[in-house]
Order: structure tokens, then sequence, then C-alpha cells
């Protein structure tokens, strides 16, 4: 608990006249700020869940029709998909700020500034969207532009993802699965998968049934990670969750997962006219972020019952708010 001491510690190069310490270890903390070692971010968790079962949520709005997308035909084409699942903008700037004592806390692998995602689908494929707010850089960068899919909802693979989508060569990306439990470095290559940037837009293409997604009835979680890096090391990635906090750009934020429910659908491609698509409706609250990127959060496992055929659609409410915390972010598209 905080008090006052004369200085803290006693003695040392550290050492603070007139200090006033808190949090100096796990059992006294009474914060819920995420934090590297024992805690992590596993009480900021709980508190998103008890809030929304004391406030509740929005539902997770309905998907549009489906639509075939070409890879190569431009982003006119996403104008008529719903929902659109929005992210911070202006997160990824450079950091350099003092810290206790002598530390400084530096921090330049802002990069590309996620803003935006839409997902699509057809009887075969699934499109995943990501928008930027400038131009998208090179794939040749390291770290560059990962997709994480979780699209079972259960505990296994790295931090309940199955799948993520990285090492982008000219015209395809790898789809590697998780085969063991929360160890990043356990994958195995799936696919190659194509993919295409036009401009701030990134579009990946990938098959259902690499996914193992069967039946008219899913769910698939995900989440996009621009240059996230290990603490002190910006030329890999190992696997520590908490620095989704830390490095990069994160959409949604933290261990938060965007969710496309898809129910009852015959599965085939259609072409969608934008007067006969249903959209999502804009929040009546005052937006507590930038008016174009408002959130709507929902917990996965509050979803649908259990599917007939395919993907699971439940999880646990520990498993989900401690292990993920997977939450939809559904967005009313900003005009262009």
């Amino acid at each position: 608990r905080v008090g006052r001491y004369e200085s803290w510690p006693e003695s040392g190069p550290a050492a603070v006249e007139n200090a006033f310490p808190d949090q100096y270890n796990d059992e006294y903390s009474r914060d819920i700020e995420p934090t590297k070692g024992a805690l992590q971010d596993h009480y900021y968790y709980q508190l998103v869940n008890f809030v929304r079962q004391y406030k509740g949520a929005r539902p997770i709005p309905t998907p549009s029709a489906a639509q075939t997308i070409d890879l190569n035909a431009g982003y006119d084409q996403w104008k008529t998909v719903e929902p659109y699942y929005g992210a911070y903008i202006g997160n990824t700037e450079h950091r350099d700020a003092p810290g206790y004592g002598d530390l400084v806390y530096t921090e330049t692998s802002g990069r590309n500034d996620i803003i935006g995602a839409q997902v699509s689908r057809d009887a075969q494929y699934l499109y995943f969207l990501v928008e930027c707010a400038d131009n998208i850089t090179s794939p040749a960068d390291a770290l560059w532009m990962n997709l994480y899919i979780d699209c079972n909802q259960e505990n296994q693979g790295w931090n309940t993802f199955d799948f993520v989508v990285k090492n982008a060569s000219e015209a395809t990306m790898e789809l590697q699965k998780f085969t063991a439990e929360n160890d990043y470095t356990a994958t195995e290559k799936v696919a190659d998968v194509e993919y295409k940037v036009d401009g701030r837009y990134m579009t990946i293409k990938i098959a259902k049934s690499d996914l193992g997604i069967t039946g008219d009835e899913y769910t698939v979680n995900f989440a996009w990670t621009d240059n996230v890096h290990d603490e002190g090391d910006y030329t890999k990635f190992s696997g520590d969750i908490l620095d989704f906090y830390i490095s990069g750009d994160v959409a949604p934020g933290g261990r938060f997962k965007f969710s496309y429910v898809v129910a009852d659908e015959a599965g085939g491609s259609t072409d969608t006219d934008p007067t006969d698509t249903e959209t999502t409706e804009t929040p009546t609250e005052e937006p507590t972020t930038p008016a174009e990127t408002q959130p709507v959060e929902t917990p996965t496992q509050d979803v649908v019952d259990e599917p007939k055929s395919g993907c699971k659609s439940s999880v646990a409410a520990a498993a989900a708010v401690i292990t993920a915390a997977a939450a939809a972010v559904a967005m009313k598209k900003k005009e262009d």
C-alpha cells in the first residue's frame, strides 16, 4: 500500500527522498493496468468482464450477404460489406519519455497505423481486409502485417489463436497453424495464401477448408498486428503476448479480438446491392474515441448457441476473459 518514506529505497543510486512508493510487488498491487510478470493483464480483463455483466453490451452485428472479392478490383467492392471493425487512430507515434529515476522509455517501432478491418466470404473463401491510415509499407519489412485467427473458440494454440498469416513474399503469405499450446514457435505450414496491397488497404484470401471451417454457421475471431517485437529486440517476436501492448500496432488492442459470426446461410457467392445491405447502426452514446472509429465491444462467449456444424462458437467465460479476452469491435464505416 502507499506510504510516505524519507527515502525509497533506503540507500543506493536509485534512492528517492520523500517517496510515496506503490505496487512494489504483485501481492500489494491494487492497479488493473497490464504489466509483465505474474499478474499480466488478467485483472484488466476481469474488470472488462464484470463491467459488461453490469452495464450490458451491444450485440455483435450480423454480417452482410456473402460476396466474392477480387483481389485486383480495388476497395470499392468492399463498400457494401458489413460490419466495419474500427481501431484506434494515431497510436503508432514513437515514444521517448523519462521514467522512474534514470530510466528512459523509448519505442520507435510504430509503422503501419491500423485503423480498421472487414471480412467477406463466399462458398469457398474468407477475405480479410485491413485498412491503415497511410499507404502500407513494403512486405520486405520485418514483422510485417500479421493476421491471427481463432476459428474454434477453444483454449488451444497460441493464446487461443489457431493460425497466423505471415512471411510475405511478392504475391503470397504463409498460413501457419499453431501446434502446441502457447508455444509461438511450434507451427506447421498449412498453405500459401494470396494477398494484395492497394495503397493503404491490404486483402488476404484464405480457403475455408484450410481453416477447418465447414457448414453454414461459424465464428471467426481475428486480430491484426504490425511490427510487434520482443522487448529490446526489434528484429524478432518470440511470443510474449504482453508485447502487443508495447510495440508496433495491434487491432483491436491487447488481447481483444474482432468477432465475425456467420449463422444460417446457404454459403454461396452473392452480388450485393447497396440498397439491400443491412448496415450497422451508429452508436447513440457520445464517442470516447475518434467519431469515425467508435468501438462497440461484445464478448464472444455471448455470441450464439452451439452451431449445428462447422466451427464452435462458445467458450467458458473465464477462458475468454483471462486467457484470450475475446471481444468484437463493430463500426459504421466512415464516409470516404
